[in-house]
């Protein structure tokens, strides 16, 4: 039985005041041990427990994660790893049956089913979850029905947690053979959540508060018998560990507060919060009391084992008044009143601080994520009558919770094996602890830890600690644990000898098992080293950075951003204040004259033209700037010292030698075009956020609405959206497939990257979607139709419904019924319009005879009814759209709501969906409010910049595994261009394919793996579908044209090229046309490139066809083969393939489609002779450095300050580009006044003979080739 975050101190048998009958009745007549390590957080510990192995050895050595780092070795893979084995899989071949109840927190790829138990309820994603989310608990294996559950307003998980132990015991039981149970509770891990009644007795305990709780705890800890001399010394209050101040409570650094100082209404607060946690203490024991007298009425209590032990020490996140919502989010809510009785209910989401967790720990130090004993210090208490004797002392023989796997073994009398299922597994690390529960007296064993930067080794009595997140300079310390039991008392520098040599000991341990570590300097920045929403997005932004600071002598880092490529570091050199901003792994630095001290304000500022910097409110510094940070740097935020690589030039972590008291980051976007300005920020409101409305339509082609045209699909809810936003005219799948298409969105990734390339096929848990970062961002998130791609809980979603037959149909009752405090995002998936059609009242009813059949489809009777009931379902999507606007702006948010409208594939007919033509991978897009320009745009957009682009607009960082590239700026600018090449596969759907196509410009490249079959889908195949029959019998009886009845035919043509500005339905392949082989080879040429680099390849083994041609059933047990690019590992790539065109591809770059002339364009008026000219900055286009080519020149334009300088550049002759309308003689490119940089050059004169005759030349000398008139471009965008 583990406890999550139970603390040392709080079970009244180790001199708590919870009451703990159950727990204590075990002590009392079994046994008590006092020193049993464990690994100093949830999932290490877990993980060590569950294999008798250190943490790294198990895989999991510091938490599980998605995105493992492949440089740190095996023992950071966030998963158990194959060469351990579990309890489970060492108890069954000595004939166990293995349950498992609760928090598995091992990571769902290695989940219970897996390693070996036989039975699971519980959560098998994330650390901690919502004790009355009733839907969030699953059953295993996936086939099993839930035999207990209760209703969803009755739900609390701690008590279903208990029931489900018996009745596992009772399953045991009944297969008369010996049975194992693990349970493992999330109590009292926050959320601290119990129902009030339970927790109203507690408050007239805690609002006596910690200082006196602490002091009796100690004193029953000496009539208990725990506390056994003077050896053990009570520690003053704790400090709260170093953090950002808004997370720490204002006491970062800082000693917790006297319970005294505090005002009356946070002490209420306080007690309440307690109460909630020793509440759900009390469940945890109701259930064990439970437990046991089942056992004693089937008559097993006295040969059960019977161990109980706590994952941790208490948690102390973040300060001493806890937190409020999202973790880490800096957000504590102070509640008076009748508020006070919602702490802990339904809907809550609290912690109770460090100073509680302070309380728990007594009398240790520190907390959980800590070495010291306070982290690492669990109760343990072993009962088993018929195995072991009872004990009236105190066990203090040193143990670690990898001793309990050995201990069960030896009970159960198996053997620990040296192979399982094909691996060598590891031998054990830990011990039986039999021996001494039964007095024999064990040898001194060294014992190893490391957590996160936090280090330590036990050896004997001796222990040394190295720690993190101090105020002070980090150092390792030294402790006589025989004579100093609480660590307060350093011996380093009395025994630097001992010290040094207990180092290298610690070294050598770590080498051993697999720990990587840091320099002695911390390696877990203070603002979390693990939350990518603490650092601001600030590529391509103006900064303004502030931050306070309190030193006698200030030296070392206050804050940085970034690492030895890009960044910016705010920091001091021997007492004086520094800006250093790092681009493209150069330093610049601004630095102060005089050395300061006391409390100090800094203020930075850096654009693309100057960098500031301001001390104490004075007269500001400046200096040319680097220029903005080009890329969003890989190192994050870090407060108080450098984490990783250096940002700026010193060496890393370079810790600050005082305290930071407030910090803030303000990153803006220059405008363009026509947004407002944009930010991200460290910190900041939640509520100004922007919410999403994702409406993800199913089988939609854009040109069967009207805002694309259509004739006869009237969609007016999207043409007023289309006319508040913008409509994107070339936006592509990377698939048409649903599952897969829906898969690459949420993640970014292209669908043979992430693992779910095939129809069907369930997205791995492993991969990171976009959801996840928005919901740890703060997000409330809602999945609501179709989904198709995972569980919705894995894939980040807070909730989850479906309905028929729309599947929007609680679409409005979402948007209702979500929390007011945090901002939203809504995966809004129709079933519409997916066939079978099912009609209703919600839209039109079509004509078949009066509608229009596109080209590429047989006309026929059946063909016309079928696209009747798809164009109803068609308009029933923009009958929901409607409805979702109304309902946002009633509530009065449509102005703060982004609402995007696409679709997963084409339309549900032949040659569309799945098909990588237009009719397949083009989807309607359209992106309205806030601030979205107005208007159509031909950039092209790749579903796989949904993900980037929808985190870029909430400020959240994007994941490196994310392939796709940020739109934002197109939203600003329809002109400007964030890719110009396209990619889209074609796999398995229901018949076995593999393509792979390219849209680059105005052209479409299509490769086809295997042209020997026919090009096949169930849409185009199986005669349960009216247009698929017509087309084969249209095709057989010769009644089509060659292009429609291509693909009936085989073999296939292996390529086929497209100019789809001349040819949009992809009728005419000139593949074969000798005029258009360069363009071939160039299109080839990116394919393979991209191929190369996100590990693509043809599956040599391939699932093979669902169903015979013209079928509509499966035929016989279809099995899955390889998927394409298993060979080459791909679902570990983030690698993205070519984004834009190579400049040398001159044929495709002549071809792209070319935006909408700007007349905006600036004119400089002037003569030839003197260069004089008035810029008129009214006029200024303000475009991107994306709205033209150039060819580059030797020259290297330097910074310039007046506008004589600028009309200089007219005088260059280094380059010719085209520029939006036309051609511009003598470009020179220049930084000048205000930050912006200027573009001139002469417009040719039309007509002149010179052009004629000489249009090349641009190398006369002073006079400027057939130019009277001079064109000036300003932009703050440009960046190369």
């Amino acid at each position: 039985m583990l406890a999550d975050d139970l603390d040392y101190s709080d079970l009244g048998c180790y001199g708590g005041e919870i009451s703990t009958p159950n727990i204590d009745a075990l002590a009392e007549d079994g046994v008590k041990l006092t020193q049993v390590y464990n690994s100093a957080r949830c999932c290490p510990s877990r993980a060590s427990l569950m294999t008798g192995l250190y943490p790294t050895q198990a895989g999991i050595g510091d938490f599980t994660t998605r995105e493992p780092n492949r440089t740190r070795g095996q023992g950071y893979l966030g998963r158990l790893r194959d060469d351990c084995v579990t309890m489970a899989e060492v108890l069954k071949p000595e004939g166990y049956g293995c349950y498992y109840v609760g928090k598995w927190h091992m990571h769902p790829k290695t989940g219970p089913s897996k390693r070996g138990f036989d039975e699971f309820y519980g959560y098998t994603n994330d650390h901690s979850h919502d004790q009355y989310d009733a839907d969030y608990y699953i059953r295993l294996p996936e086939n099993r029905v839930k035999e207990i559950d209760p209703p969803a307003d009755q739900f609390y998980a701690t008590d279903v947690f208990n029931d489900y132990a018996i009745e596992f015991i009772r399953q045991g039981q009944s297969t008369n053979k010996p049975w194992f149970l693990f349970l493992g509770h999330s109590s009292p891990h926050f959320p601290v959540q119990a129902p009030s009644e339970r927790a109203d007795k507690y408050e007239p305990i805690y609002s006596r508060g910690w200082d006196v709780l602490r002091e009796e705890r100690f004193e029953r800890m000496r009539e208990l018998g725990l506390v056994d001399g003077d050896h053990w010394k009570m520690p003053l209050r704790e400090i709260v560990p170093v953090d950002r101040d808004d997370i720490a409570n204002g006491f970062a650094g800082e000693q917790n507060p006297a319970w005294d100082s505090l005002e009356p209404d946070r002490q209420k607060d306080l007690a309440r919060r307690m109460s909630v946690f020793a509440a759900m203490v009390e469940g945890v024991d109701r259930g064990i009391g439970q437990i046991v007298e089942h056992l004693k009425d089937t008559g097993d209590f006295e040969n059960t084992l019977i161990l109980f032990l706590s994952d941790n020490g208490a948690c102390y996140e973040w300060g001493p008044f806890g937190f409020d919502g999202v973790s880490r989010r800096g957000e504590t809510i102070l509640r008076t009143g009748e508020q006070l009785r919602e702490i802990g209910g339904r809907g809550t989401h609290q912690s109770y601080g460090s100073a509680w967790a302070n309380l728990g720990n007594t009398p240790f130090r520190m907390y959980k994520h800590f070495t010291h004993e306070g982290g690492i210090s669990t109760p343990f208490i072993a009962h088993w009558p018929k195995g072991i004797a009872k004990r009236n002392d105190w066990v203090r023989e040193p143990a670690h919770m990898m001793d309990v796997l050995p201990t069960v073994l030896e009970a159960a009398g198996g053997e620990y094996p040296t192979s399982f299922a094909g691996h060598s597994i590891q031998p054990l690390e830990g011990k039986s602890l039999l021996p001494v529960m039964r007095g024999e007296t064990s040898a001194d064993r060294k014992i190893g830890f490391d957590h996160q930067a936090a280090h330590a080794l036990r050896d004997g009595d001796w222990k040394i600690v190295y720690s993190k997140r101090m105020p002070e300079k980090l150092t390792w310390e030294l402790y006589n644990l025989a004579e100093d039991r609480c660590e307060l008392n350093n011996l380093a520098d009395q025994h630097p000898q001992r010290l040094a040599s207990m180092v290298s000991r610690w070294e050598a341990w770590a080498k051993r098992v697999g720990v990587t570590w840091e320099p002695y300097a911390g390696t877990e920045k203070a603002t979390s080293a693990t939350e990518e929403t603490d650092s601001p997005l600030i590529a391509n932004r103006t900064l303004t950075l502030t931050v306070e600071i309190e030193a006698d002598n200030p030296s070392g880092v206050a804050m940085a951003q970034g690492g030895i490529q890009h960044g910016y570091a705010l920091h001091f050199v021997d007492g004086k204040p520094a800006f250093d901003v790092r681009v493209d792994g150069k330093v610049k630095r601004l630095m102060g004259t005089a050395t300061v001290r006391g409390r100090v304000q800094l203020a930075a500022t850096l654009s693309a033209k100057r960098m500031t910097l301001t001390i104490d409110g004075d007269e500001p510094i400046s200096t040319s700037s680097p220029g903005l940070i080009p890329a969003q740097p890989v190192d994050g935020l870090s407060i108080g010292f450098d984490e990783r690589t250096a940002a700026g030039d010193y060496s890393s972590p370079n810790r600050f030698s005082g305290k930071v008291l407030h910090h803030n980051v303000e990153a803006t976007r220059p405008a363009v075009g026509g947004p407002a300005t944009k930010k991200s920020r460290a910190s900041g409101d939640d509520k100004s956020k922007p919410n999403f409305v994702f409406v993800l339509t199913d089988d939609i082609s854009p040109d069967d609405l009207s805002v694309y045209g259509n004739a006869f699909v009237p969609t007016p809810n999207l043409e007023r959206l289309a006319s508040k936003g913008l409509v994107f005219d070339n936006a592509y799948l990377t698939i048409s497939s649903c599952s897969p298409s829906r898969c690459s969105m949420i993640t970014g990734r292209y669908p043979h990257n992430t693992g779910a390339p095939e129809l069907h096929t369930t997205l791995p848990e492993t991969q990171r979607t976009f959801v996840q970062s928005l919901r740890e961002a703060g997000y409330h998130t809602v999945i609501s139709g179709k989904n198709h791609m995972a569980d919705p809980h894995a894939l980040g979603f807070d909730v989850s419904t479906d309905s028929k037959p729309a599947g929007s149909e609680r679409w409005v009752s979402h948007l209702r019924d979500r929390p007011t405090d945090q901002p939203f995002f809504c995966w809004f998936a129709s079933h519409d319009a997916h066939s079978p059609f099912t009609p209703n009242e919600d839209a039109p009813k079509f004509d078949a005879k009066s509608i229009g059949v596109p080209p590429m489809l047989f006309d026929g009777e059946g063909t016309r009814e079928q696209l009747a009931g798809y164009y109803h379902e068609v308009a029933r999507t923009d009958h929901a759209v409607g409805q979702v606007v109304e309902e946002l702006k009633r509530q009065k948010i449509l102005d703060n709501t982004y609402i995007i409208y696409c679709s997963d594939n084409g339309r549900p007919f032949p040659r569309c969906k799945t098909y990588l033509y237009d009719s397949g991978i083009e989807t309607p897009l359209i992106i309205s409010e806030p601030n979205v320009v107005n208007g159509r745009t031909n950039s092209i957009v790749s579903s796989i910049d949904f993900a980037p682009t929808i985190l870029e607009l909430a400020g959240v960082a994007c994941p490196k595994t994310v392939q796709g590239v940020s739109a934002v700026d197109v939203l600003g600018d329809p002109n400007a261009i964030t890719r110009e090449v396209a990619f889209a596969e074609r796999n398995w759907h229901v018949f076995q394919n593999h393509e792979r196509a390219v849209r680059a410009g105005d052209w479409l490249y299509i490769w086809n793996a295997w042209p020997e079959r026919h090009n096949l889908s169930g849409e185009s195949a199986s005669y349960s579908f009216a247009a698929a029959r017509e087309l084969w019998e249209a095709a057989k009886a010769g009644k089509r044209t060659d292009a429609q009845a291509l693909l009936t035919q085989k073999p296939q043509p292996a390529e086929m090229l497209f100019h789809v500005g001349k040819d949009p339905n992809q009728f005419v392949n000139l593949a074969a046309m000798p005029e258009h082989q360069t363009t071939l080879q160039q299109m080839r040429a990116l394919l393979d490139q991209w191929k190369k680099e996100t590990g693509d390849s043809v599956p040599k083994h391939p699932t093979a066809d669902r169903q015979p041609l013209h079928s509509s059933g499966a035929s016989g047990n279809m099995k899955r083969g390889k998927f394409p690019g298993s060979d080459n590992n791909c679902t570990t790539i983030i690698a993205s393939g070519p984004i834009m065109l190579p400049r040398e591809s001159s044929t495709l770059s002549a071809n792209v489609s070319k935006p909408q002339n700007s007349d905006t364009k600036v004119a400089m008026a002037g003569d030839t002779e003197s260069r004089k000219a008035i810029i008129d900055e009214s006029k200024a286009d303000q475009f991107p450095d994306s709205a033209f080519v150039e060819v580059p020149t030797d020259r290297v334009p330097g910074p310039v300050i007046d506008a004589e300088t600028i009309r200089a550049g007219v005088q260059s002759h280094d380059r010719a580009l085209f520029i939006k309308a036309g051609w511009i003689r003598d470009p020179y490119i220049t930084s000048g006044p205000d930050g912006y940089f200027y573009l001139t050059g002469t417009q040719p004169n039309e007509g002149d003979p010179r052009e004629q005759s000489n249009p090349y030349n641009i190398g006369l000398g002073d006079q400027s080739i057939v130019g009277s008139q001079v064109r000036a471009y300003r932009s703050k965008g440009l960046v190369e």
